[in-house]
């Protein structure tokens, strides 16, 4: 009798140490399964997206890879960069304007018009699926952003240039890259000592995960222990415009003279830029229809040179 009670003793202990053993390996045991970032989103394997900060941007068009060049979709730049960008698809045209500029492309071509004068394009404007895409190398002649594609995620990585950027140095030898803050996670990258990824928030030194960008877009925590800050770009400081107060008195009359300008060339004469006492507003004649024309185009020879001496 005592020696099955034994046995049985002892099965009991056997059953509860390997429970515990289960227990503990199920809790603190690290996953060790790999996925890739791509997987993990659901994004599938061919379809390019934006990457902003730390978002995939799946409320517009996708970017388009071609040998040429990276393609721009319109409705990322005007949602995104330029509210005031305009396609007009039944005409197959783009109108942008500047401060100081008008500027009209059709698609296909490799001219386009600045203020009405014909200008040459590398690469022409293209029209996918009722949507023009203008092509990277002329996007950041007009825009401040850089857009860097990763052939390995298939991401078209943002960055906003007037936007701080923190980086940070991975610091051991081989550091896991988790889609989400925990080590049940699976491993969506696995980087190297000296590696450098991008931060969107300081460092915590009190938490045990950190979120980070790899240099392929793909978004990850990684044990803060891993990494150590490395540089933050500040935001360029905004310049404040001086106040400029009246030398009238409102409540008076307002003078207005209009500045009768026919050719860009006439703004810069010096003989125009004479203050004239009692003068509060002064109105130059820069824009007009395309008479030649009569379709609505608009004429315009503004000068910035001008508004700044003003």
């Amino acid at each position: 009798m005592q020696r099955k009670n034994r046995i049985g003793l002892l099965i009991a202990i056997i059953v509860s140490v390997v429970a515990i053993s289960i227990f503990l390996i199920s809790k603190y045991m690290p996953n060790f399964d790999k996925t890739s970032f791509r997987d993990a989103m659901s994004l599938g394997n061919e379809k390019i997206y934006f990457m902003l900060e730390d978002k995939v941007l799946l409320d517009v068009s996708s970017p388009v890879m071609e040998d040429s060049g990276l393609y721009i979709p319109v409705d990322f730049i005007k949602e995104y960069l330029d509210p005031y960008i305009f396609w007009d698809s039944k005409a197959d045209r783009l109108s942008i304007t500047t401060d100081n500029k008008v500027i009209r492309m059709s698609t296909e071509k490799l001219e386009y018009y600045v203020n009405n004068k014909p200008m040459s394009l590398n690469l022409p404007v293209h029209k996918i699926d009722g949507q023009a895409y203008m092509p990277y190398d002329f996007v950041k002649t007009l825009y401040n952003v850089t857009i860097d594609y990763s052939e390995n995620t298939k991401l078209a990585l943002v960055n906003l240039n007037e936007q701080p950027t923190i980086t940070a140095t991975v610091a051991t030898k081989k550091a896991t890259t988790r889609f989400a803050p925990d080590i049940k996670s699976p491993i969506i990258k696995e980087l190297t000592d000296g590696e450098t990824v991008t931060l969107f928030e300081s460092i915590d030194p009190t938490s045990k995960f950190t979120k980070i960008r790899t240099s392929d877009g793909a978004l990850g925590y990684i044990h803060t222990k891993d990494i150590f800050l490395e540089t933050k770009i500040p935001v360029p400081l905004k310049t404040v415009e001086p106040k400029i107060v009246p030398e009238n008195n409102f409540d008076d009359k307002l003078v207005l003279l209009w500045d009768l300008i026919t050719t860009a060339d006439a703004n810069s004469n010096p003989n125009r830029r004479i203050k004239h006492k009692g003068v509060d507003v002064l109105s130059p004649t820069w824009f007009s229809f395309d008479a030649d024309k009569l379709n609505g185009d608009l004429i315009n020879i503004a000068d910035k040179g001008y508004v700044d001496w003003a």
